[in-house]
């Protein structure tokens, strides 16, 4: 016999679809970035370190885009993903802003 369908709190399903919305949205502009710096890899313009990064990026992308889904079907390892996902992300913020990890740094968020 089918399992019944759960109920899904409000706030679930909408975190959960801001989710797959930024992971949707990350991965088609990743997934532009990365066939854009293929063609300039290509032309011999850039360096193939920023294929590297974008190809990066559309990882980082896809799994936000997983996580969202996750969390849309109440999957345990979701939540998981999802932190995985924004901790990467917010290093990745913070190593392209070159931030030092001194105390001014930390003066400067208060």
């Amino acid at each position: 016999m089918a399992e019944p369908p759960r109920w899904r709190p409000i706030g679930v399903v909408i975190r959960a679809a801001l989710v797959i919305l930024i992971g949707a949205i990350l991965t088609v502009l990743a997934t532009i970035g990365v066939l854009a710096a293929l063609g300039a890899v290509g032309l011999g313009l850039v360096d193939a370190r920023v294929l590297f990064v974008g190809i990066l990026i559309l990882v980082l992308a896809i799994i936000v885009l997983v996580a969202g889904i996750g969390l849309y079907n109440l999957r345990p390892w979701a939540w998981w993903l999802a932190m995985v996902a924004l901790t990467l992300q917010l290093v990745s913020v913070l190593a392209r802003q070159g931030l030092r990890w001194s105390p001014a740094f930390w003066e400067n968020l208060s």
